[in-house]
């Protein structure tokens, strides 16, 4: 009878066993798909971020040319009224970076 016992303790053991190899399947696989979904989400998440930040440097990009193009216009206008100040001011420059770069 004691034989007979452990041997239906044993075979209970082993269908528990059994059941938990089949949920820690199920509990892996699942798992997985959540770190695909994750993943999914967080690489939509990345995409729109960097689809975001190429549009801002677009604007910026565009920014910086329009002030460029407003700067050349205006040092053009200012070189064409006054020619003569524009020459002292490029000479008084071109001391200074010279006497800057001449240094050791």
């Amino acid at each position: 009878m004691a034989a007979s016992d452990k041997h239906d303790e044993l075979d209970a053991l082993r269908e528990e066993m059994a059941k938990l190899k089949a949920d820690i399947a199920t509990l892996i696989k699942d798992l997985h798909g959540l770190g695909l979904a994750s993943a999914g989400a967080a690489r939509r998440a990345a995409g729109a971020e960097g689809e975001q930040l190429g549009a801002d440097i677009e604007d910026t990009i565009a920014e910086l040319k329009s002030r460029g193009e407003h700067t050349l216009r205006a040092t053009k206008s200012a070189v064409a009224e006054q020619p003569i100040l524009a020459m002292l001011i490029a000479l008084i420059i071109g001391i200074v970076l010279g006497r800057l770069l001449d240094r050791r």
